[in-house]
């Protein structure tokens, strides 16, 4: 899911580059009740990235 995230903004953004695409995606994850060892950055909220 989050390959496929980063491919569709690359699509829409040609000139972004790898920094712009992770600032993107960690930006548009939801925190879960877990620790930062077992959740990672949280759950990704596609429509956050293209709203």
């Amino acid at each position: 899911m989050v390959s496929g995230a980063a491919a569709l903004l690359l699509n829409e953004n040609p000139n972004y580059t790898h920094y712009d695409i992770k600032r993107r995606l960690l930006t548009a994850c939801s925190r879960i009740k877990a620790s930062s060892y077992d959740q990672g950055a949280g759950v990704l909220d596609i429509g956050r990235i293209f709203s």
